[in-house]
């Protein structure tokens, strides 16, 4: 009993341990596949998606919501392989595995510092013709 005691009052004294930080809301803009020859891109990602591995080629990263830059997350990322593991809905996860390279991609969702997943809320791809109106030169 006496040390049933004792354990109780120094758990008592121990600090309590803020929650972790949030996770961040990050988007990535690029496109799918291998680098191109003579561009430069700002990140070459390798994604996880549900077992399959794409390439993705970074043109920007920016962080809606956290304490970090685009440019410290792409640093983070960039050596591994797989750089991250995607996880979300699978209307979500679908989409990215039917782009192209020559759509452009926008991979919005929730990271946290040191991890390698993404909690993907959003995907959007806009094929290049989406963006001409039928008066644009072609």
């Amino acid at each position: 009993m006496h040390s049933l005691l004792l354990a109780a009052l120094l758990l008592a004294d121990l600090p309590v341990q803020p929650p972790g930080e949030s996770p961040a809301l990050v988007v990535f803009e690029g496109r799918v596949g291998p680098p191109e020859p003579g561009r430069s891109a700002a990140a070459d990602l390798e994604l996880d998606v549900g077992g399959t591995r794409l390439r993705f080629q970074v043109s920007r990263a920016r962080v809606l919501r956290g304490s970090f830059l685009g440019a410290d997350l792409l640093a983070e990322l960039s050596p591994h392989r797989p750089s991250l593991y995607l996880r979300g809905p699978d209307e979500l996860l679908k989409k990215l595995k039917v782009a192209t390279p020559d759509d452009r991609v926008e991979l919005t969702g929730y990271h946290r510092t040191g991890s390698r997943d993404l909690l993907v809320s959003d995907v959007q791809i806009k094929s290049p013709s989406a963006g001409r109106s039928s008066a644009s030169p072609r």
